[in-house]
């Protein structure tokens, strides 16, 4: 008992700025998918990189890359979107399909769950989450192989279909979910910029 109180003294002399603090909202930035007239928001300090995002491109995509982990997998969020007439899927059933699909040669220890709805947008959604792998280094015949999670949300958009997956290792996916849910949270039509 008299610990107990000689701990609570102590706690009490300590400076406020001993104290632990509350860890406070991550800061974020405006991305933009300027093809698809997309917005969302994604980590301030992570890396962010535009793939064919010019007009005329039929799958424009957008990527927030996060930090590496200690495994040497790197955080990512990415955001596609499959406008109408696009050469690689009709809709966003084929996409999924595909996607579910465990392909003509199956990855041993692969798991890829079954497809749930969700909402993104306000919108009727898709999910799916798959627990997969990636070698380290990348293209290596020598690499190890990392256990990585991924998660999709699928939804119809203006006349074709977008894509927002959070991609991590298993040992930092669930620290990298507050920003994806971020990124779902914040995805909305862009408003045109102005002048």
């Amino acid at each position: 008992m008299a610990l107990t109180k000689l701990a609570a003294v102590l706690l009490l002399a300590l400076p406020a700025s001993a104290a632990p603090k509350r860890a406070s909202a991550a800061k974020t930035r405006e991305a933009r998918l300027e093809p698809a007239k997309l917005r969302t928001e994604v980590p301030a300090a992570w890396g962010l990189t535009q793939d064919g995002a010019v007009a005329g491109s039929l799958t424009p995509a957008l990527t927030a890359l996060g930090p590496e982990g200690k495994d040497g997998v790197r955080t990512r969020i990415g955001l596609r979107w499959y406008g109408p007439g696009n050469r690689y899927f009709k809709d966003s059933a084929a996409y999924l399909a595909r996607q579910a699909d465990a392909g003509p040669i199956p990855v041993a220890g692969e798991k890829t769950g079954p497809v749930e709805d969700a909402s993104l947008m306000g919108k009727p959604a898709k999910r799916l989450k798959r627990e997969t792998f990636e070698t380290i280094p990348p293209q290596s015949h020598e690499g190890r192989s990392v256990p990585v999670k991924e998660e999709l949300l699928v939804a119809d958009y203006d006349g074709g279909f977008l894509v927002l997956e959070l991609r991590a290792s298993a040992a930092d996916f669930d620290k990298a979910r507050p920003a994806f849910e971020r990124a779902a949270a914040a995805l909305s039509p862009a408003k045109p910029r102005g002048p």
